[in-house]
């Protein structure tokens, strides 16, 4: 077949090699074409009736170029062998989708950032004259999506909290601009080398409609691949500004609507896969509790890897109430896999002192100490809930320990820990501590006792 279309598309004529390319959902076949002067194209094949949506998104190309945008240079575009077909150039690199989980936090924020600027110039492009609008188009096939959905006998949890979201906030859609979307921006079309943005691809699935719901696919997909990458997007975009209440109550709203499209698009073409997306949609509503938030906990929670103003931090000196020690104990019990009396072992300890961290009235963390001697802390328990380890908040716990004991007096304060307990034993030396001594328990197991001066 390639043989044939060599006759009949001349710039073929010119490979030493072409290779098949399988990665991808686009219905197009997708070739490498390597050429004598080793630069490198791209081919795409496609049935002939695609040919006018691709000579829109060809001329998009070309209009992209002129912004400056880092997509695929259009070369030629026509039909032969009973097929259509578009050549551009060939972006080298990895797919950010892969790749970008092997940078450092730091270089997925940078990229986050880039993106988003070019996602910004992206939206430079107006929609053709005589495009619907955005409003009534949108309105319209969620309504569609809503009807499917009462008959289809599949519940989204909290399904009405999320609908009337949705009617209240729906007159926000009216006279939105209606401006170019790449509609399926996210790591996986994204082309990194040497740690940087070096492309941007498949602009096949284009439409026109409000740039907002171009962050759809944060919720969705990219907050799964980067969380950093995911807020550097937005910020990007916004020129590392914080965006307002209208661009995240539209961005929950899409979200919103997305639930119910994608739950009925999946019982319509791969039901097989619909508990896997109801897992998908209910971590996103989760992500925003069900719209009782606009502002997502990643974003709140991840800004910069630490934790934000909306952690709440506590202090208890002595036994604390019941209704905290019943967040602490199934806590305690989720990172270590037992209790082992922990609640009567708290109430025997010498001025036990309990610090917590409290996310929307939900323990994330915990740090319990007592008096060992009478100028002597003992740091000994302490966790964070696994979703939001690596955010500061076993850092501020601790801080908060010490910062209250210094102040009551207590010149050292001792922990032990083991090395399966790496990220423990490096927050500990990194805030201070020194390796005392280490020794076997009647257990076999190998502890380290540590120490740290807080005043001379």
């Amino acid at each position: 077949m390639l043989e044939r279309l060599a006759e009949e598309i001349p710039l073929l004529k010119k490979s030493t090699g072409i290779v098949r390319i399988v990665k991808g959902f686009s219905q197009d076949e997708k070739y490498m074409v390597s050429l004598k002067d080793k630069s490198k194209l791209l081919l795409r094949l496609f049935d002939l009736s695609g040919l006018p949506s691709k000579r829109q998104e060809f001329t998009i190309l070309e209009k992209m170029h002129g912004y400056a945008v880092p997509c695929s240079q259009p070369v030629e575009i026509g039909e032969a062998g009973g097929r259509g077909y578009m050549i551009t150039s060939f972006i080298e690199g990895k797919d950010a989708e892969e790749e970008i989980k092997h940078l450092s936090e730091q270089d997925q924020y940078a990229i986050g950032l880039e993106a988003g600027r070019q996602l910004r110039k992206m939206h430079q492009l107006h929609a053709p004259e005589g495009t619907p609008s955005w409003y009534k188009r949108k309105a319209e096939k969620h309504r569609k999506y809503v009807e499917a959905y009462s008959s289809w006998g599949v519940k989204i949890k909290h399904d009405d909290k999320i609908l009337s979201f949705i009617e209240e906030n729906l007159h926000r859609m009216k006279n939105r601009p209606s401006l170019f979307q790449h509609d399926d921006y996210h790591p996986g079309n994204l082309i990194i080398q040497n740690k940087r943005l070096a492309g941007i691809i498949d602009f096949n699935r284009f439409d026109w409609g409000d740039p907002i719901h171009e962050f759809l696919k944060i919720g969705i997909f990219s907050r799964n691949v980067s969380i950093p990458f995911s807020i550097g997007q937005i910020k990007g975009y916004h020129d590392k500004e914080e965006p307002g209440e209208s661009f995240w109550t539209l961005y929950s709203v899409y979200l919103g609507m997305c639930a119910f499209s994608t739950v009925i698009w999946t019982l319509k073409h791969t039901p097989e896969n619909l508990e896997e997306m109801m897992g998908k949609v209910n971590l996103f509503l989760e992500d925003h509790d069900y719209f009782s938030r606009i502002r997502p906990k990643w974003y709140d929670l991840h800004q910069g890897g630490t934790a934000t103003v909306e952690v709440n931090y506590q202090i208890y000196a002595g036994m604390p109430k019941q209704e905290m020690l019943d967040k602490i104990l199934p806590l305690h019990a989720a990172i270590f896999g037992e209790l082992g009396q922990l609640e009567k072992k708290m109430a025997e300890k010498p001025k036990l002192l309990v610090a917590s961290a409290i996310y929307h009235d939900q323990l994330i963390g915990y740090k319990i100490g007592y008096e060992l001697e009478e100028s002597k802390f003992y740091s000994w328990l302490g966790g964070v809930e696994e979703e939001f380890r690596g955010k500061g908040i076993a850092s501020r716990l601790m801080e908060m320990q010490h910062e209250y004991i210094k102040g009551r007096g207590y010149r050292v304060v001792r922990t032990k820990t083991m090395n399966k307990w790496r990220d423990m034993l490096i927050l500990n030396i990194k805030h201070g501590f020194e390796v005392m001594e280490t020794y076997i328990d009647e257990k076999g197991m190998h502890k380290i006792i540590l120490e740290k001066k807080l005043r001379d």
